[in-house]
């Protein structure tokens, strides 16, 4: 153990110099008196600290003043740490927001290692850290970062490599060559009075639910439809009453059907599609789209390489309406196709052309149909009738494996937590919904003393592709505190 911190001390000098002095040829020092809304500027125990670590590009911005403990400590939210100062030591540290919100119980989809970088990370403690991570670690410093808490995984709906640690996460997109480390938002999802009114790096969000399937994943794979384009799954896999099963993400709309995955035409079921087609415009700003002899719809250039670059017009579908303008001052516009639609905002600069998130609004327009669950039947309950309109419960729940073949049994497993902490003894009823429609209830073993329960099942006899539905319920006292509705594939029969 003092040889691996000896190496991890001369790694952090190293590192440390390095980040020191590419902070220093950059510009990264932000004008205090012009910030956004909900942002303030840092303290000045914490400011030197701040800028020569990565500033604004790596902590965000500051999300609170400064406040202070009977002991004289001083902290500060910001985007992705809680920073402390100790006024005996003059130290700064990150407080283990990791350990506080749960995440070293998140089941992961964990990475394989190794990778292009030639070596397999660096191992401190139980955990071994992604290579892309260990120079932001060792800058940081490891007694500031903490021990590692998960293993790194892949987040497929986000399209990146994530890994959590006691006092901050790590990522970096998948889709980066460089494999730049970034820090996730800890300190957005722990502090509950830190809400910025203008918060830019939705895309850094944690994500505390259950990874879904990666099966479906690899399917938009194979059809060439990229996550950059659909953006992070909102609903599924969700079960039709037409016997279609949806995945619903942010910017467009997934189903199965017959064993196929196929897109839904989410802007025509909105209404969004025009009543004519158009005559050729000759522009060098547009590219013309053919439909119907000679007449058709003219596309903004620009929305015509964002859709070349992300699939084709056999994902987009063909265009269903002219351009429209959202802000004509500002140069703001709009054009819907098939599949999915596109703005042009100028203003946001790196990402001026981007889809229109028309998925919560398909889910709020009630046109899908879903098989209700015991969960959906109980919402329109009153809250007085409702026993589980308010629970202080979190359900973690997972398979193993998350495809199986109709020869191999399939392993359901539960853990129960209250404000962080394992509940042993507790009872959790399990139902599952065969392909066929034929439901099964079982009652699992109490919870251990690691607030886990586990099921098997028999292996289930179905065709390659099919979805089971199961739904595991938390009973307290007689009483269904919450439920958790998830899936799993069936795969590999010959």
């Amino acid at each position: 153990m003092k040889a691996l911190f000896a190496r991890i001390l001369k790694l952090v000098l190293f590192f440390t110099l390095a980040f020191i002095l590419t902070a220093c040829g950059t510009s990264n020092t932000p004008t205090w008196d012009n910030l956004p809304p909900g942002t303030y500027a840092p303290h000045p125990v914490f400011e030197e600290f701040y800028l020569q670590h990565g500033g604004h590009n790596l902590f965000g911005y500051p999300v609170s003043t400064v406040f202070t403990d009977q002991a004289g400590t001083r902290y500060q939210y910001f985007e992705t740490v809680l920073m402390s100062f100790n006024p005996a030591n003059g130290a700064i540290s990150f407080e283990p927001l990791g350990l506080q919100l749960g995440l070293d119980t998140l089941p992961v989809l964990a990475w394989q290692g190794p990778d292009k970088h030639g070596d397999d990370g660096l191992t401190v403690g139980e955990f071994k850290i992604h290579p892309a991570f260990v120079p932001l670690y060792l800058s940081l410093g490891p007694e500031r970062v903490g021990l590692p808490i998960t293993d790194p995984f892949y987040n497929p709906g986000r399209n990146r490599m994530e890994q959590h640690f006691e006092g901050t996460g790590m990522f970096f997109l998948l889709n980066d060559p460089e494999e730049t480390p970034l820090l996730l938002d800890y300190s957005l999802v722990a502090c509950q009075s830190c809400r910025p009114q203008s918060h830019p790096r939705q895309t850094i969000a944690i994500i505390q639910t259950l990874l879904p399937d990666d099966k479906i994943y690899e399917q938009m794979k194979w059809a060439n439809i990229p996550i950059s384009l659909t953006g992070e799954m909102i609903k599924g896999p969700a079960l039709l009453v037409d016997g279609t099963i949806d995945f619903v993400f942010e910017h467009l709309a997934l189903y199965h059907q017959d064993g196929a995955l196929k897109i839904r035409p989410v802007p025509v079921l909105l209404g969004l599609k025009d009543e004519f087609y158009y005559a050729h415009i000759s522009h060098p700003d547009l590219v013309f789209y053919e439909i119907n002899e000679g007449a058709g719809h003219n596309i903004y250039r620009p929305f015509d390489t964002f859709i070349w670059e992300n699939g084709g017009y056999q994902v987009s579908g063909e265009p269903i309406s002219e351009i429209i303008p959202l802000n004509r001052e500002l140069g703001q516009i709009q054009q819907c196709f098939r599949n999915y639609c596109l703005e042009y905002i100028p203003q946001n600069v790196g990402t001026e052309i981007r889809p229109v998130p028309l998925g919560q609004f398909y889910l709020e327009s009630h046109i899908p149909i879903y098989v209700p669950t015991k969960e959906s039947e109980d919402s329109g309950k009153n809250d007085n009738q409702n026993e589980r309109s308010v629970t202080p419960f979190t359900l973690i729940v997972w398979e193993h494996p998350t495809v199986v073949d109709s020869q191999t049994p399939e392993t359901i497993s539960v853990k129960v937590i209250l404000e962080n902490t394992p509940q042993p003894g507790l009872t959790v009823t399990l139902k599952v919904i065969l392909p066929d429609g034929t439901e099964a209830f079982y009652q699992m073993p109490p919870t251990g003393e690691d607030g886990t329960t586990s099921y098997t099942l028999n292996p289930i006899q179905a065709e390659n592709s099919q979805l089971v539905f199961y739904e595991t319920c938390l009973v307290v006292q007689g009483k269904t505190q919450l439920c958790v509705d998830q899936s799993f594939m069936i795969w590999g029969n010959p």
